[in-house]
């Protein structure tokens, strides 16, 4: 797995390769970087990602509730089917505050102007 903090407003946390318990600490730190650069919200970008087992899961739902807590937001950018469906299963795109999109684009506006769609109103 790699990790990649890309600096902007909103930041984002790229991820590529499969994120797993092996790893997740690398994904977990960037997280918390990315917090500290954009407390209002952040964009995981999950696009180059081919699989995520229950830790990343975990680590994603801690990044929500961290930014959640103060009326933050999280964008997610999911290409791969697998990937969607592991989420899905969690019902990630059920919680207020949270949007996953399939491109950076329109998860980063989803940072800046809050009354976007969410999830719920996007294609899988």
């Amino acid at each position: 797995m790699e990790v990649q903090l890309v600096a902007g407003e909103p930041s984002v946390v790229r991820v590529s390769g499969e994120v797993d318990f092996s790893n997740v600490g690398r994904l977990k730190d960037a997280i918390d970087e990315a917090l500290r650069r954009s407390p209002h919200g952040f964009v995981l970008d999950l696009s180059p990602t081919s699989y995520v087992d229950s830790a990343g899961v975990a680590a994603i739902i801690s990044a929500y509730q961290r930014l959640a807590a103060d009326q933050g937001r999280l964008s997610i950018v999911i290409t791969n089917r697998n990937v969607r469906r592991i989420l899905d299963l969690v019902r990630l795109d059920m919680l207020a505050g949270l949007s996953i999109h399939t491109d950076l684009e329109s998860a980063a506006q989803a940072i800046a102007t809050p009354e976007q769609p969410t999830s719920r109103n996007l294609a899988p």
